[in-house]
């Protein structure tokens, strides 16, 4: 589907969502609206007021009319499920690196998720927080950006476990070709498991984070405007 004809379909969307409500739609299309919805509403593009849910829908299908229907369409698409989806799936092999790799590929995805989310909160172009996430150290962005864009920080041990993550990735991903005796070999191919086995408490950590501080109220009005459970609907690590 081409632009042309994703904005044609989401028009047609729009119209029938306006004047009939989320009873009119397909469980498909109900889906569609609200992740569009929920995405905005994070991002601060899009708020949810104190008023009836009638002036939310109004509100929201001008809203979408204006920011996807008038100016060229752009979707950024969320890796985030299909990465934890593979990493837990993966995480139980003998020598588990490519958990282990994909674990802290979702950690980063996350973090400038939310760093990007938080900036345009904050009135921060989004071609400039894209910058922001793009020239900010990682270290930078476990610490004091997240307090800098307006985020509580992260509890220190999982702040630490994180790093510990990276770390670990970025030996086996920049290689040396160091020796190791074969006991060493040993003591590290039991700290990878180890490190995997407690990536999956870390991704739920971090997705709770994001639920309280970033989601907050969005969820239950999604609910409400689109009979669509949005954290229900997506795929989970723990699942």
């Amino acid at each position: 589907m081409n632009s042309a004809q994703m904005k044609e379909y989401l028009a047609h969307l729009i119209d029938r969502y306006e004047s009939g409500g989320y009873e009119v739609l397909r469980e498909n299309e109900r889906a569609y609206l609200a992740f569009l919805f929920g995405g905005d509403v994070r991002k601060g593009e899009f708020a949810v007021d104190d008023e009836d849910d009638a002036e939310t829908r109004r509100r929201f299908c001008t809203h979408v009319r204006r920011s996807f229907l008038a100016e060229e369409l752009r979707v950024a698409l969320d890796h985030r499920d299909a990465i934890a989806e593979q990493a837990k799936a993966l995480a139980g092999e003998r020598r588990p690196l490519a958990a282990l790799i994909l674990y802290a590929t979702w950690i980063e995805h996350w973090l400038n998720a939310v760093v990007v989310t938080a900036a345009v909160r904050r009135g921060v172009a989004p071609d400039q927080s894209e910058h922001v996430v793009r020239d900010a150290p990682f270290r930078a962005k476990i610490t004091w950006l997240l307090q800098l864009v307006g985020l509580p920080p992260l509890d220190e041990e999982r702040r630490k476990a994180i790093v510990v993550l990276t770390d670990l990735r970025n030996a086996y991903v920049h290689y040396k070709w160091s020796g190791r005796t074969p006991e060493e070999l040993e003591q590290e191919e039991e700290r990878l498991r180890q490190i995997v086995q407690g990536s999956e408490e870390l991704v739920k950590y971090l997705q709770e984070y994001e639920r309280e501080h970033i989601s907050g109220e969005m969820p239950k009005a999604a609910k409400r405007l689109f009979g669509v459970d949005i954290e229900a609907a997506r795929p989970r690590a723990r699942e």
